[in-house]
């Protein structure tokens, strides 16, 4: 007796059993060449009856189906309030990328360069600054809101 060639897949699910048995039973029901094909049997060389292994199949729906059902659900303000969020979230990504190339050179983001370490200084805090000491810093804080 000459055995059917058959699937991958197929071929898996009669190796594993089980749940999958039961799967590649469902595909044979959908596909009445198949079952024709290639008969299924468990391990003991029995016959798979489909009526035992009958499988809930939910719908499968993609990602992307589900987000235009999600959309469909949401009403005008819900969606007013999202498009808000999200330009609020562009702005802010925007404003954020500003304020770290602002201090780069063109030439050192076209060449994607990054400093790791601050670059050295010589610079002190003027002597008459320091001799004020730690109360004149406070109040000097305090009045220019840098705390």
């Amino acid at each position: 007796e000459q055995e059917a060639l058959i699937g991958t897949m197929a071929h898996r699910r009669r190796m594993l059993g089980g749940a999958a048995a039961a799967a590649d039973a469902a595909e044979r029901r959908d596909n009445p060449d198949a079952a024709r094909a290639a008969p299924v049997s468990d391990e003991n060389g029995e016959k798979i009856n489909d009526d035992e292994d009958k499988v809930d199949e939910k719908k499968v729906e993609s990602l992307l189906d589900q987000a235009s059902a999600l959309q469909r659900e949401l009403t005008e303000e819900e969606r007013q309030e999202q498009q808000r969020k999200e330009e609020e979230a562009r702005i802010l990504k925007e404003a954020s990328k500003v304020q770290t190339n602002a201090l780069q050179a063109a030439s050192e983001l076209a060449h994607g360069v990054e400093y790791k370490k601050p670059l050295p200084s010589t610079w002190t805090c003027p002597r008459y600054i320091l001799d004020q000491g730690q109360a004149a810093w406070e109040k000097m804080r305090k009045e220019w809101h840098t705390e």
